[in-house]
């Protein structure tokens, strides 16, 4: 049956935050009664050919800063500091930008794009301002059409790339090519870290000329051996590109893993049979090592299964290790001692000391039996590369002003973590989904009024979605699609009976969960209104079932309710299908709009807006974890639900959470940069200054983040400490620090009196004031005296409840 139903469309009230604007100012404000320090920032122009004029960044202050931080970001993540521990007076500071590599007039040109301006002063240790603004560097094209001019440019070397990141010594090869925009002498280099800072060149491509890919893009290829033709060890080195000519240089450079094909073999001992046999296969023999093999033996997606490990040991061994290795990092799968002669059958899960799932690329499974004798052979970790395999949207067009929307349909054929963001040209107008973990093969629903990040109606004109579908276990496995919206007014067309605000509620509409459907619309005068469903993308043949055949309708908004089978009372096939919709006047003029909606299998979560996961706190779920189970309902459920949608900690592959283990320095850091989505600083070869730091360690990304920052600043022996589990208070350090960095909010306010247990003069007095006042932490009751326990281990649920009540505070987003 259908009905018809008159329904007042009320226009959709946005109330949000005044957001800062590209060159507005971000100004540090605190819960206390002290005075409020500002710092304000901004650079004219704001925009500038780089080729042709410089700009001036001005910061201002309120009142005199012990220290003073500015520092330009480029899109490659390379830093150029203004300002690095500058004390600053009340006033002005100005600093010129070039938009040359190194701020050097004289050195090339940067590629044209959008660069951050960041700068931060603090007073006592405790950053006190914080202001940040974007500039665009816009060049006029570069040389004129006259090749003569290239003459005078300096060179830029650009789209560096390698065609495998990781190879294994002596038997397999990359090729790195790259662009440049004009002719110079170009050298390619391949040199490696060394601990404490500092680079070796081991290859040299010395007077290189290349092999020209096409036009201005060149490449080498290399072997993984050095300039004397051996293998080089195993490792991550650097592939270095240079070029010069009379008016400059540049240098690019990117990563390549090296694996050593023999670190199986005992290398010291002359005699040692192992090695090359002589058909050139490798021997997977030692001396009391035999049948060594793994299964699967080329490629291998731990997410799906399981390593298996096979091997006899014919002699007793005081040690038995087994490890996979892969450049600098190390997992330790099987560590035993005084072990028999027998046959060995081990498993390794793919995962690391910290329970997550190892990066993709080539790892050595090494075997070693007393400390020294040893085989290995090495598999290459590949994890599914997801398919976003449909994706389109309900409206093509819409008019935002006339509070109508469209809403991106999409499906992926495996589980994803998928984020969809809106773009005009190359800005991006806002983020609707933000690594939101999908299953496969089910239908996803994300709906946009055409509002920005800002909270303003954006500007007609075309726009795109851009899907990114990541792989749920490696973030670096992932696939892009994008899908085209049209913003523009809905003209009012004389004598015709508009349509407008039509839709089909819901867009996905699954029968097993779905008695009806409802197509929402409104017209402008009385006309008579046709409506039908037809199979298909478009509204073309014959339709599967017409639900209004020029029905005589009144002017305002209705709702026709459908049942979703066809004309013959049939349930629909899965697919998608499109309504057409027409009106017609008295003096025959229409007026027709056109939707599209899914029949299928649809996701449990309902669809979202780029404001709804906000409106959604409280309600995540924690049930994916086994050890979380009767957990539902409570605060700690949707702390660690909360955590997971936003991707700031992962499970382990048991499918526990573990919220009550201990947690490590280095992992706190990690968790609380990626809750208020720091940008990220990544490695450069050094220590940092540490002496028991890796530098190319999985946390030295977090920790060079935390040392630019002033979050972190290690201990008086020298050391970082980064695997050292940390207590309540040094967690919460970490914690507000971060706050202050990257949302400007000081959260001083409150008391630590309220706590019995912390004592006025410890150097944590000052932060636990924020923990009472926004109870970041459960704490014990003994009377009417509250306990902190402030020398306590903190544990992985205490800081997923951390950083959850600062999201419902309002200062994390």
């Amino acid at each position: 049956m259908i009905n018809l139903n008159p329904k007042f469309m009320f226009k959709k009230i946005i109330s949000m935050l005044a957001a800062v604007a590209v060159l507005a100012t971000m100004t540090a404000t605190s819960v206390s009664a002290a005075p409020t320090f500002t710092l304000t920032a901004n650079a004219s122009p704001s925009s500038f050919n780089p080729a042709e004029e410089s700009t001036t960044i001005t910061l201002t202050a309120n009142e005199n800063a012990q220290e003073l931080y500015a520092y330009v970001l480029y899109p490659n993540y390379q830093l150029y500091i203004l300002a690095n521990h500058t004390s600053m007076t009340a006033g002005t500071k100005t600093y010129t930008w070039y938009g040359h590599s190194g701020n050097n007039p004289s050195a090339p040109v940067l590629p044209d794009g959008t660069y951050v301006v960041k700068a931060f002063a603090k007073n006592n240790n405790i950053i006190v301002g914080v202001a940040q603004f974007s500039i665009e560097l816009v060049s006029d094209g570069g040389a004129d059409d006259d090749d003569d001019d290239d003459d005078t440019l300096a060179p830029v070397v650009s789209n560096l790339h390698a065609s495998d990141t990781s190879i294994v010594a002596g038997s397999d090869t990359t090729e790195i090519s790259f662009s440049t925009n004009v002719e110079a002498n170009l050298t390619v280099s391949i040199k490696k870290g060394q601990i404490g800072g500092g680079y070796t060149t081991v290859r040299t491509f010395d007077g290189f000329e290349g092999d020209l890919l096409e036009e201005d893009r060149y490449a080498v290829t290399w072997n993984g051996k050095n300039d004397n033709g051996t293998n080089v060890a195993a490792g991550t080195y650097l592939a270095v590109v240079e070029a010069e000519n009379n008016e400059g240089s540049d240098e690019e450079s990117l990563s390549i893993t090296v694996i050593d094909p023999d670190s199986g073999s005992n290398g010291d001992d002359d005699d040692d049979d192992t090695g090359d046999d002589d058909d050139g296969e490798v021997d997977l023999d030692s001396d009391i090592i035999k049948n060594f093999s793994i299964d699967p033996s080329t490629t291998w997606d731990p997410s799906e299964e399981n390593l298996q490990i096979e091997f006899d040991l014919i002699a007793e061994s005081d040690s038995l290790t087994i490890t996979a290795e892969k450049g600098g990092k190390t997992v330790e799968i099987l560590e035993d001692e005084n072990v028999d002669d027998d046959d060995y059958e081990e498993e390794w899960d793919g995962t690391d000391e910290d329970g997550d799932y190892v990066g993709g690329g080539v790892w050595n499974i090494v075997v070693t039996a007393d400390g020294g004798d040893s085989v290995s052979l090495p598999i290459t970790v590949d994890y599914e590369k997801p398919e976003i395999t449909s994706a389109f949207v309900t409206k093509d067009s819409f008019d935002p002003t006339k509070d109508e929307y469209t809403t991106l349909l999409y499906k992926v054929d495996s589980a994803s973590v998928v984020t969809v963001e809106v773009y005009k040209g190359n800005h991006r107008e806002d983020t609707l989904v933000d690594e939101k973990s999908v299953s496969k093969n089910k239908w996803y629903a994300v709906k946009w009024t055409g509002i920005d990040e800002d909270g303003d109606e954006v500007d007609e004109g075309d726009y795109k979605f851009k899907i990114t579908a990541q792989n749920s276990t490696d973030e670096d496995v992932e696939t892009v699609k994008e899908v085209s919206v049209k913003v523009e007014e809905d003209d009012v067309s004389s004598g015709k009976a508009n349509v407008t605000n039509d839709a089909m509620e819901p867009v996905i509409f699954d029968d097993e969960k779905d008695s009806s459907l409802d197509i929402n619309y409104c017209i402008d005068e009385d006309a008579k209104v046709f409506l039908a469903i037809y199979k298909g993308t478009s509204a073309g043949g014959n339709a599967e079932i017409e639900l209004l055949d020029y029905v005589s309708t009144e002017a305002g908004c209705h709702t026709v309710d459908w049942n979703g089978k066809d004309e013959d009372n049939k349930k629909l096939d899965d697919g998608t299908y499109t309504y057409k919709l027409i009106s017609k006047t008295e003096n025959g003029k229409k007026d027709n709009e056109t939707g599209k909606f899914v029949v299928g299998n649809t996701s449990s979560a309902t669809t979202t807006t780029s404001d709804e996961e906000d409106k959604n706190e409280g309600e995540y779920s924690c049930s994916m974890y086994f050890d979380m189970y009767g957990a539902t309902g409570t605060e700690m459920c949707d702390a660690i639900g909360w955590v997971t949608a936003r991707g700031i900690f992962h499970g382990y592959p048991s499918g526990a959470f573990k919220p009550y283990q201990n947690i490590k320095r280095a992992e706190v850091l990690k968790v609380v940069l990626e809750a208020f989505e720091s940008m990220l600083i990544p490695v450069n070869g050094s220590n940092l200054g540490f002496s028991d730091l890796n530098p190319y360690g999985w946390y030295m990304t977090y920790l060079r983040t935390a040392q630019f920052y002033g979050m972190l600043e290690g201990y008086e022996d020298g050391t970082a400490r980064p695997e050292k589990t940390i207590t309540r208070v040094e967690a919460l350090k970490f914690v507000l620090e971060a706050s202050e960095v990257f949302s400007g909010q000081l959260l001083t306010g409150g008391t630590f009196a309220a706590y019995a247990d912390v004592d006025f003069s410890k150097w944590y007095a000052k932060y636990v004031g924020a923990a009472y006042t926004y109870q970041l932490f459960n704490v014990d009751y003994y009377g009417s005296q509250a306990y902190l326990h402030p020398n306590q281990l903190v544990q992985r649920g205490e800081v997923a409840l951390m950083l959850y009540r600062l999201n419902k505070a309002g200062f994390i987003k």
